[in-house]
């Protein structure tokens, strides 16, 4: 009878969670410090709802506290299995995961503001990794143009580059992101998970009623970036205070300032600037590859490593500052023994010329095997 039962219970926890536009299946529904949230999604009639291609939003919500984490998977053709591990910062308790269905896939809708001489442009995507994708696309004649179902995970760096080859980019586009934006749910459904109930030792759990408040949690998801500049120290410093991360915040690494030091601008590119700075370093006859110690050096910008002998789409004047990392060097995941150079491009409050637009660093998806944090 065993085997009998555990069929009738994983059948119960499937219809249990179905409705008529997303059906969700859950394995269990009480999950230990150590598990993985196993879940499937199908969109019944997915072809002719027009959602052969659409997003899933997956907000998790601490049902006492009210945190609430946010992930988001591609669902094609109708289809969407996942896990989550749950990390160890994760607190036991009752927590209601809320499947939000939007229209589509990752898509950048744009608009070149300054220049209508350009009948097309390039770009080029950099995502986390190795992976790039490098394109051109139409303009129309206002300037406007279109990326769609561009699939990535994490985030990428995205820049854009006039179509016709030009001695300076002086873009100024405007982007928006849709699944990032205000949209209208086409289904929500909520089903209520318990975490880590073996260390909750006992403790009367409580039973207060659930209701996911959809437009709160977008108002509360889409407020703006707020960047906080601390008086007191070198721009340079700030700088690297707010945008540095893990292996990238090494005290080892030189540092070149090219916010309050303007001798980089000067140069006709970055590896011109650098081959005066760093004794052995060399560029390859294209200028595109840097060479140290007989060895490619890693060229990282904005944290997001580029592929040996790709051109640096940053200009000189572009420049928030230059990490400069000696040989043998490991970097984000990447090991080189010609070491690395991490170029930090101006942003937020530190970017010095509000006529030029080109790079944006968009959101991804969730990978299908991920960590809850």
């Amino acid at each position: 009878m065993k085997p009998f039962l555990s069929i009738l219970l994983l059948v119960f926890a499937f219809t249990a969670n179905a409705n008529d536009s997303i059906l969700v299946k859950f394995s269990k529904l009480s999950f230990a410090a150590k598990d993985s949230i196993e879940f499937s999604c199908r969109i019944p009639d997915h072809a002719a709802k027009g959602l052969s291609a659409a997003t899933m939003n997956v907000w998790i919500q601490d049902i006492e506290k009210g945190q609430v984490w946010k992930f988001r998977y591609p669902i094609l053709n109708g289809v969407l299995d996942a896990a989550l591990a749950i990390g160890d910062s994760i607190p036991p308790g009752k927590y209601a995961m809320n499947f939000v269905l939007q229209k589509g896939l990752f898509r950048v809708q744009g608009m070149v503001k300054n220049n209508h001489s350009h009948s097309s442009l390039n770009y080029m995507a950099q995502m986390k990794g190795d992976k790039k994708l490098v394109n051109s696309i139409e303009l129309s004649s206002s300037g406007a143009f279109l990326l769609k179902n561009i699939l990535f995970e994490d985030q990428a760096l995205f820049i854009f580059t006039p179509g016709k080859k030009v001695k300076k980019n002086d873009l100024f586009i405007d982007v928006v992101t849709p699944l990032d934006s205000a949209f209208t749910p086409l289904a929500i459904h909520t089903q209520i998970i318990d975490i880590k109930p073996e260390l909750r030792n006992g403790e009367s759990e409580t039973s207060q009623p659930y209701t996911f408040n959809f437009d709160k949690t977008l108002q509360n998801s889409i407020l703006p970036e707020v960047v906080v500049v601390y008086k007191g120290k070198k721009k340079v410093t700030q700088y690297d205070d707010l945008y540095s991360t893990g292996l990238f915040k090494d005290d080892n690494a030189r540092v070149f300032d090219g916010m309050e030091d303007s001798e980089i601008m000067t140069y006709m590119d970055i590896p011109s600037f650098l081959i005066t700075k760093i004794p052995g370093l060399s560029v390859s006859s294209d200028g595109n590859l840097m060479i140290w110690r007989n060895e490619p050096v890693m060229v990282y910008i904005d944290e997001f490593r580029m592929e040996q002998g790709d051109p640096i789409y940053v200009t000189p004047s572009e420049v928030a500052m230059i990490k400069v990392y000696n040989p043998p060097a490991a970097v984000n995941g990447g090991f080189s023994f010609g070491g690395a150079v991490a170029i930090y491009t101006k942003r937020g409050s530190f970017e010095t010329n509000a006529t030029r637009k080109f790079k944006f660093v968009f959101k991804g998806y969730t990978g299908f095997d991920s960590v809850w944090r």
